[in-house]
């Protein structure tokens, strides 16, 4: 157990009961409250089972919000489930930052590929970060691995679609589309499919069929609206004072003992996991700034070929 649990390992006060509260319990009454924590962990523990790879810090905190909640706006995780530095804010990708800079995502593309990319902040990054993440690849892998698939691209110019490597994407500070990051996942040997407004693929708006689709080892990237006067936190596009169409992870959906349902997402902005409940994160799922889609997504799966025995992350609902 992490060192986050110590406080349940050593029998000590739940960090949502006030010490004067503590203090004031008889000594079997805390042993009793303790020794249920405990089974209860052991079923936390349980039902997340199928997600070996989640890690330990991520599980645990979620447990803990299981008694207290998550703030009405979301909140900043305090553990990361993923690995390679994704989830730990500015930190592991400081070389990569020209000075001045205070989003993680602002990239110097030339510090991380070399001579043949601009020396500028890539500022439009958080498809490529997000898939990347969920992929399990580095950072550096990643991009490059992006900078060598080829994409489609509509030329409004003459009303086509043309191919293009990724490469070009990220020399000049474009987004990233759906269908660019489904061909990316491909490019990395899983299956991917978007939906948008030109798709028929059916949302998967709704909390339990995300949990259903995360256990069974998917991963799905969405977008949704940030609020860049919120350090990038996501806030219903109504809401917002400077929304911002981005892409994220679903990295978790849990529910609570009160029945109240969670997400875990990993957000590329500040390169961190943030928490939000599931009527906040769906509004900002929704609608996003300049787009008319509706809870637009990527939805990939590793081929099995790439799978590895045992690994199905996704959330204990229920």
């Amino acid at each position: 157990m992490s060192n986050q649990s110590n406080w349940l390992e050593q029998g000590e006060r739940p960090p949502w009961i006030s010490e004067a509260r503590w203090n004031l319990l008889p000594p079997e009454e805390r042993e009793d409250i303790i020794a249920d924590l405990k089974d209860i962990w052991g079923e936390w523990k349980q039902r997340a089972a199928n997600r070996p790879n989640f890690s330990q810090q991520a599980l645990f905190e979620e447990f803990e919000l299981n008694f207290t909640g998550v703030s009405k706006d979301g909140q900043h995780a305090k553990s990361t489930s993923l690995s390679h530095g994704f989830g730990q804010g500015l930190a592991p990708w400081a070389q990569y930052h020209n000075p001045g800079e205070n989003a993680a995502q602002y990239l110097n593309m030339r510090k991380i590929l070399g001579a043949a990319y601009p020396a500028t902040s890539h500022k439009n990054l958080c498809g490529e970060l997000a898939v990347i993440a969920v992929a399990d690849k580095t950072l550096e892998d990643g991009l490059q691995i992006f900078s060598n698939t080829t994409v489609s691209r509509f030329n409004e110019a003459n009303n086509q679609w043309v191919f293009i490597k990724g490469a070009e994407i990220l020399k000049s500070n474009e987004t990233t589309w759906a269908h660019q990051l489904a061909q990316f996942f491909k490019a990395m040997g899983w299956e991917a499919r978007s939906r948008n407004r030109h798709s028929a693929i059916p949302s998967p708006a709704d909390a339990p069929m995300i949990d259903s689709m995360l256990t069974e080892g998917k991963a799905l990237v969405a977008l949704v609206t940030i609020d860049g006067s919120r350090d990038g936190m996501l806030t219903p596009l109504a809401e917002s004072l400077r929304p911002i169409a981005h892409w994220v992870a679903i990295t978790s959906v849990f529910k609570t003992r009160a029945g109240d349902t969670f997400m875990r997402v990993y957000n590329p902005y500040q390169n961190r996991e943030e928490l939000y409940s599931w009527p906040h994160f769906r509004q900002a799922w929704q609608m996003t700034a300049g787009n008319v889609s509706q809870f637009a997504v990527v939805v990939a799966e590793k081929t099995p070929s790439i799978l590895r025995p045992g690994i199905r992350p996704g959330g204990p609902v229920g």
